[in-house]
This record gives structure tokens, sequence and C-alpha cells, in this order.
């Protein structure tokens, strides 16, 4: 999910019948769904209500080079179960 579309999705309740469809659709084909652009704490615990396996954004992390990147551990969401 591209970050225009949860840009202030507090304040759009349209983004958020589009997201949740979106991800609503996404896990019934069981296609992985990732949520770009999650850059506060207030974000990010809303954005937890749909269901998404990863998130991304500066809340997380500052953007990396490529080898940097490849230095990382790797990290399983745990959303489906």
């Amino acid at each position: 999910i591209e970050k225009e579309m949860i840009l202030n999705i507090e304040h759009n309740p349209p983004n958020q019948y589009m997201l949740e469809a979106v991800t609503l659709l996404a896990d019934r084909l069981r296609i992985q769904v990732g949520i770009e652009g999650v850059e506060t704490e207030e974000s990010e615990g809303f954005l937890k209500r749909y269901k998404a396996d990863f998130y991304q954004g500066y809340l997380y992390s500052e953007a990396l080079s490529i080898d940097k990147l490849k230095a990382l551990p790797l990290v399983r969401s745990a959303r489906r179960s």
C-alpha cells in the first residue's frame, strides 16, 4: 500500500474504506500486504487494525543503502495464524 493512500488516514474515511477493502481482499486471496509510510506511533496504532503483513517507514528506520539493508536481521510478521 503506497504512502499516499495512508497519508492522514485517521481523518480520511474514503481511504480507510479502500484500505479495508484492499487488505480484506488480499487476506482472502492469501496475498501478503505491506503498508508504506508509517512515520508515527499514532499512525502505526491506527494501521494495525488492518490486515497487513509488513509495515515500512521512518518510524522503523530511515532509508538505507542496499549494503546496510542486507546487514539487517530478517524479521517476520506474526499476523497470519
